[in-house]
C-alpha cells in the first residue's frame, strides 16, 4: 500500500494517539533519515517539550525548541527525545554504551517518553531493544553495500522498502526524494515535508561535532 495522503494512513493514527514507544529511523548516510524524524517530531509531537540527547558539543542554535540532554534519566515525562546516530550511545557488544538498555526501556514506557533515533544499520543494536519495546520502523534507502550488513530478518524489509521509495520518486519527480519515508510496520510510503528550518547544517552537525572532537 503507497498512502501519500496522510488521511488515509494508518501509521498517523497510531502515531497521533502514540503515549510512548520508539520510532526507528532506518538508512544509509545522506538518505534524510534525519530530516524526516525531525519532520515527524513537529508534525505529531510538537506539543510535547523537545529533547535531544547529545554528548558532543554543537551549536544548538541549528535546532530551534529543543533541550538538550546527556543523561536520559533527567529528561521530564511526557518529552520526545531525539537520538542522533544510535551506534553512539546503543551498541550491540553493549559496554559502550553510555545508557543501561533495560533502565532505558523501563524510563521510557513508565514516564510516557517517545524516542526517535537514526541508525545506519541495527547491527549495531541489542536484540533485546525489540523485544521489550515497540518499534515502529521508518525506512529510508539503503544501498546495496550497506544492505548485506544488515540483520537477515530486516533485509527483505529494507528491500521492500527501497522499491517503494523508488517507485514514489520516479511518481513525483518534482519533489525532494528526501519526503519520502517507508513504513514497514504497514507498508506505507508517507510523504512529509521537511521542517522550515532545515538546511544542510542540521544534517551535517554530527560530523562537524566528531570534526571538533578530534581537532
Amino acid at each position: 500500500m503507497n498512502s501519500y495522503n496522510a488521511c488515509e494512513s494508518r501509521i498517523v493514527d497510531e502515531l497521533i494517539s502514540m503515549r510512548h514507544g520508539v520510532l526507528l529511523f532506518l538508512g544509509s548516510g545522506k538518505t534524510g533519515k534525519s530530516a524526516t524524524l525531525f519532520s515527524i517530531v513537529e508534525m505529531f509531537f510538537s506539543g510535547r517539550k523537545k529533547c535531544l540527547l547529545e554528548t558532543w558539543d554543537f551549536d544548538r542554535s541549528l535546532f530551534p525548541g529543543y533541550s538538550v540532554y546527556w543523561d536520559l534519566e533527567n529528561i521530564p515525562p511526557g518529552s520526545v527525545v531525539v537520538i542522533e546516530d544510535a551506534a553512539r550511545v546503543f551498541s550491540s557488544r553493549g559496554s559502550a554504551s553510555r545508557v543501561d538498555l533495560d533502565g532505558w526501556l523501563s524510563l521510557i514506557s513508565h514516564r510516557d517518553i517517545i524516542v526517535l533515533i537514526s541508525v545506519q544499520s541495527t547491527a549495531i543494536l541489542d536484540l533485546q531493544f525489540f523485544r521489550t519495546q515497540r518499534v515502529i520502523f521508518f525506512h529510508k534507502r539503503v544501498w546495496d553495500t550497506d544492505l548485506r550488513f544488515e540483520r537477515p530478518e530486516l533485509q527483505e524489509l529494507q528491500a521492500t522498502a527501497n522499491l517503494r521509495l523508488a517507485e514514489a520518486a520516479a511518481r513525483y519527480p518534482e519533489l525532494d526524494p528526501r519526503v519520502f519515508t517507508y513504513c514497514s510496520d504497514y507498508d506505507e510510503v508517507l510523504l512529509l515535508p521537511l521542517v522550515p528550518w532545515w538546511t544542510d547544517a542540521q544534517s551535517h552537525y554530527l560530523r562537524d561535532a566528531r570534526r571538533r572532537a578530534k581537532a
